[in-house]
């Protein structure tokens, strides 16, 4: 018996230390993954005399001086948010406010919710519309189906996502680079020529000298099967 509890003891002691080996690493590895992330150059420069900005703990927000419509956008995944700051700042002086929210360790998907309360705190603007990059876009348009705005405009997402956004979000979309096999008069994608561009880049290479040409991708849809 004394034998079986030692066995049993030395069981449990080696189940746990694996455990905390698994979950050092996985911390660790979580650690990296997010402190590895694209950033921003300074772009905070000479605001438009039109445009005043206020900076918070989890959000940015530029103000025109008459506000006719206002944008809340979310970030791209691991993109830090002052990036975005140059189209912002270019939006406000055309009339639009904007909030550009900082996501918990600029992943979007941590905080889906982020745009709650934010159309309330402005009321004088009675048009809103949901805006992100990427990850973020995917995030924006899942709060926008839960959440009365009055349209999406979403940045280079996945073929999946615009896909499942066109399926789902039954108000306009206007996409940049975001392409959708789900045909609706509500999706309105502005995108390359993709085709005619790489027929051109191919051109030039080869009037060049260059013989050994070849593309490198990991699908065979949207973006990359046009090129």
């Amino acid at each position: 018996t004394g034998m079986k509890k030692g066995k049993m003891f030395m069981k449990k002691r080696t189940i746990l230390r694996l455990t905390a080996a698994i979950l050092f690493l996985l911390v660790v590895g979580c650690g990296i993954y997010v402190s590895d992330y694209y950033r921003a150059e300074e772009t905070i420069g000479v605001l438009s005399p039109s445009v005043s900005m206020e900076i918070s703990d989890d959000r940015m927000v530029f103000l025109p001086e008459e506000a006719e419509a206002g944008l809340i956008f979310y970030p791209g995944g691991k993109v830090e948010h002052t990036a975005y700051t140059p189209l912002m700042e270019a939006l406000a002086s055309e009339g639009i406010l904007c909030v550009l929210v900082e996501m918990p360790f600029r992943l979007a998907v941590l905080d889906v919710n982020a745009a709650d309360g934010i159309p309330e705190a402005f009321p004088e603007v009675e048009c809103w519309y949901m805006g992100g990059h990427s990850l973020g876009g995917a995030m924006a348009a899942d709060f926008a189906a839960r959440y009365p705005v009055d349209g999406l405009i979403l940045f280079s997402m996945m073929d999946d996502d615009g896909n499942r956004v066109a399926a789902k979000y039954h108000k306009p979309i206007v996409c940049i680079d975001t392409y959708s096999s789900e045909k609706s008069d509500d999706f309105i994608n502005v995108g390359l020529d993709d085709e005619k561009g790489t027929c051109q880049a191919v051109k030039y290479l080869i009037e060049n000298g260059h013989r050994k040409i070849g593309f490198f991708t990991d699908n065979r849809v949207g973006v990359d099967r046009a090129r």
